[in-house]
C-alpha cells in the first residue's frame, strides 16, 4: 500500500494502546493529545467499547465528538452518528441462544446502553470497562438491535463458540480483544472499515492515515491504512503486519507515536 506524507489522520485503539496496565492514561500521553493542533494532525480513537463507557475517557483527551465505538458498528462525526451497523432479531437471537448454551457472560451494546446478560460470574470480570445495566429478560436485548455482543468465557469454550458461529454466521465479525473475551459484529462493522468510512467522509485519502493498536481486533485497521504502529505489548499478529514497533502502553507509546508522526510530517 502506498505511504504519503504528511499523515493527516491517526486512529488509536483504547484499551492496551492509549490506556496503560491500570486502564488509565498517563500524564505524558494526555500531554501529548492536547498538544497537538488537530487542524494539521487529526487524532481519533476506535474502540471496542461502547460509546456511554469510552465517553468520560475521550473527554479527557477532548475526543469525544469524532470516535469510531463498539468494534466499528458506529462512527460519530462532530457529535453526529453518520454510521451504525446492527444485527439483525435472528442473529441476535442466534448469540444468545448459543451464549447460554455455553454458560456464557455476555455484554451486549444496543445504541445507547449496554447491557449484563447471563453467567454473572464471567460478566464481573470485565466489569471496569464498561458501564452497563444487569438484563435478565433476553427479549428486551431485541429492541434496539444489537451493534456489539460480547462473550466471556474460557479460552477453549471461546474457540468452540467461534467455529459455532462463524458455521452458522460466516459474515460476523469475530475478533478477540483479550483473552477470555470473544466480540461478535454485524457484516463489515470493523475498525478498518469504519476508519475507511470516516476517512473518505473528510476528504483524507487512505494513504495519509495511520493506526496504533495492541490486539486481534485492530488487524482490520492495520490492513486499510498506509502507516501501521503496533504497541511493543501488542500480539504477535498485529506486530508482523506492523510497519513500526512502538514502546509500550507501559512507555507512553502513544505519545512517542505522535512525536514520531510529526517528525515524519516535517521531513
Amino acid at each position: 500500500m502506498i505511504s504519503t506524507l504528511p499523515i493527516r489522520l491517526v486512529g488509536f485503539d483504547l484499551d492496551g494502546t492509549l490506556l496503560n496496565e491500570r486502564f488509565e492514561f498517563t500524564q505524558r500521553v494526555i500531554k501529548a493529545f492536547r498538544e497537538t493542533n488537530q487542524a494539521d494532525l487529526r487524532l481519533l480513537v476506535i474502540t471496542g467499547r461502547d460509546k456511554l463507557s469510552a465517553s468520560p475517557l475521550l473527554k479527557m483527551l477532548d475526543l469525544d465528538k469524532t470516535v469510531i465505538t463498539s468494534g466499528g458498528a458506529q462512527v460519530w462525526l462532530d457529535g453526529n452518528l453518520i454510521r451504525h451497523l446492527p444485527f439483525t432479531a435472528q442473529q441476535t437471537r442466534d448469540i444468545l441462544s448459543i451464549g447460554l448454551k455455553y454458560g456464557v457472560g455476555m455484554y451486549v451494546d444496543q445504541p445507547e446502553q449496554t447491557w449484563r446478560f447471563g453467567s454473572r460470574h464471567y460478566t464481573e470480570l470485565f466489569g471496569h470497562v464498561s458501564d452497563s445495566t444487569e438484563c435478565t429478560q433476553a427479549d428486551h436485548l431485541l429492541d434496539p438491535l444489537p451493534i456489539k455482543i460480547s462473550l466471556i468465557q474460557e479460552p477453549d469454550v471461546l474457540r468452540e463458540i467461534r467455529a459455532h458461529m462463524l458455521a452458522l454466521h460466516p459474515q460476523f465479525t469475530i475478533t478477540s480483544p483479550f483473552e477470555k473475551v470473544l466480540d461478535l459484529n454485524p457484516q463489515d462493522a470493523n475498525k478498518g472499515s469504519a476508519l475507511t468510512f470516516l476517512a473518505q467522509t473528510l476528504g483524507i485519502s487512505m494513504s495519509q492515515t495511520a493506526v496504533v493498536g495492541d490486539s486481534e481486533n485492530d488487524l482490520s485497521m492495520f490492513a486499510v491504512s498506509s502507516w501501521t504502529y503496533a504497541m511493543g505489548n501488542a500480539v504477535a499478529a498485529l506486530k508482523e503486519r506492523a510497519m513500526i514497533i512502538a514502546p509500550g502502553n507501559h512507555e507512553d507509546g502513544a505519545a512517542w507515536v505522535i512525536q514520531d508522526i510529526r517528525e515524519r510530517n516535517k521531513s
